[in-house]
């Protein structure tokens, strides 16, 4: 079982792990924290994309309004299971934390055609690549920490002070797509009033 080994910083970590791979994460207090990437897999959760009534002639085309990926997981020698779902509120997710670090499971790479899924790359043309290396990807952060190290503020009009689904692109497009019910996106388009600036 290869292990990778990575020390907490104020920012996020990102790791890619393929199944059977372990991280060893050391923590600000020297303490070591532990996650080995058990299994992965992919569904299609909606397909009506039609309904948005838009198609992007210069990109793949397709039914998929929503998808989803799974991680099994264990940390620390506990199991655990995690989903993301793309194309709904639910994209906009907590991340999971177990022994004082934030986990968030940021893409697997089963759910991309080239390894037997569903989804095509929208902007693979301009070398933005959506589709982890690994078989998944995660971001770790210390719970202790503040998500950033510097202040963040809302960078357009929002009176809710949250993101919905709903104000991105077509109400489906998220980080990770499905741009034109087909594609990984690799941005967050958000539809903001008429002069924003």
């Amino acid at each position: 079982m290869p292990v990778f080994y990575r020390t907490a910083k104020p920012t996020l970590t990102p790791i890619g792990l393929n199944h059977g791979d372990a991280l060893r994460f050391t923590l600000s207090d020297g303490r070591e924290w532990e996650i080995e990437l058990v299994s992965t897999s992919a569904k299609v959760t909606a397909r009506n994309y039609a309904a948005h009534r838009y198609n992007d002639s210069g990109h793949e085309g397709g039914d998929i309004s929503a998808y989803a990926f799974y991680c099994d997981i264990s940390i620390n020698g506990r199991k655990l299971s995690l989903c993301r779902e793309v194309g709904t509120q639910k994209s906009f997710y907590e991340p999971a934390e177990v022994d004082g670090v934030r986990i968030w499971f940021d893409a697997a790479s089963c759910a991309f055609k080239d390894s037997g899924g569903f989804m095509a790359e929208k902007d693979w043309r301009s070398g933005l690549i959506c589709k982890p290396s690994q078989h998944a990807r995660f971001a770790l952060q210390e719970s202790t920490r503040s998500i950033c190290p510097e202040p963040l503020h809302m960078w357009y009009p929002n009176k809710s002070r949250r993101l919905d689904i709903a104000d991105c692109y077509n109400g489906e497009d998220c980080w990770m797509g499905p741009y034109n019910g087909a594609g990984a996106h690799g941005g967050l388009d958000i539809n903001m009033p008429a002069g924003t600036v």
